[in-house]
């Protein structure tokens, strides 16, 4: 027979077990909230249907929220560099927040624009700003109240970089038009007539913008496709749901994933990298988009 200390004790040894094993999946949720789904990026694979003549499918890449040199080690994103140059895209397009509002010395710029030239010997790489990147969001945190740096950065490796400009691309044979905005936080969204007339064309039109807020503001404009990221997907996701508790946008439809708008696409990225460096049932992911004619 079992006496009250005994059975005290056998109680006791249950609830610090319990208590034991609690504790033991908090720390073990923190190790892979922190340490290792924000380095395992995913490669999603989309469809896009165009009312645009294609004589082929183009593969577009897209990737954003790079953060470097605040939680986003250069390994890491060298490493991501290397797995998406060797899906062989068309063109790669990048949608802004390179930086973590910090500004890299010298060495570190230099050494950032080494590796993302990885990127643009694959393919030909077009880029808008995000507002971690310089602007008036920017100056509230440490980085400076221009782009100016960061816009360097991305020339450097030979990335072109739009801010309320247009350029054409011949991918294979394929005329696209890409165009990319001041970021939503930062600068006025605005293209000048030059940029308009390049716009009105017949080829697929590609805007970039790092917030997808940012729609709104251009919908006037004859867009196909708007690429942004900025929300990092929600970056915490509850369990068996797919709410977050954060939201950087107002219209939080469209938080991640591929989406139609008013007879448009919609890609909003949830990002390469990470702000404050932590993901919950939200890993980082770089796309591949299709473009294909649906006539």
């Amino acid at each position: 027979m079992k006496t009250h200390a005994q059975t005290s004790a056998c109680g006791m040894s249950r609830r610090g077990f319990l208590l034991a094993g609690i504790q033991g999946l908090a720390a073990a949720a923190l190790l892979h909230s922190r340490w290792i789904e924000p380095f395992w990026p995913e490669i999603s694979h989309r469809k896009v249907l165009l009312p645009k003549p294609f004589s082929r499918p183009l593969t577009i890449a897209h990737i954003s929220d790079l953060h470097a040199f605040g939680s986003m080690p250069l390994w890491y994103l060298e490493n991501s560099f290397q797995l998406l140059a060797q899906e062989t895209p068309d063109l790669i397009c990048l949608t802004g927040d390179y930086i973590s509002s910090t500004l890299p010395s010298a060495q570190e710029a230099a050494r950032y624009s080494r590796l993302l030239r990885i990127l643009s010997d694959a393919a030909p790489c077009a880029a808008c700003l995000g507002n971690h990147d310089g602007g008036q969001w920017a100056s509230r945190f440490g980085a400076g109240d221009s782009w100016e740096e960061a816009a360097g950065i991305l020339s450097d490796a030979n990335i072109r970089c739009l801010v309320n400009e247009t350029t054409m691309y011949q991918c294979r044979g394929q005329q696209v038009v890409v165009a990319g905005t001041a970021d939503l936080w930062s600068a006025p969204v605005a293209f000048d007539e030059t940029n308009q007339n390049l716009l009105h064309t017949a080829a697929p039109l590609i805007m970039l913008a790092h917030n997808p807020d940012t729609k709104d503001a251009i919908a006037n404009l004859p867009w196909d496709i708007m690429l942004s990221g900025h929300t990092h997907g929600g970056q915490l996701i509850y369990p068996f749901s797919n709410k977050t508790p954060f939201s950087v946008v107002r219209d939080r439809r469209f938080m991640a994933g591929l989406h139609r708008w008013n007879d448009r696409w919609l890609h909003v990225s949830r990002g390469l990298g990470t702000w404050r460096g932590v993901r919950i049932n939200c890993p980082p992911e770089m796309t591949l988009l299709s473009l294909e004619s649906c006539n």
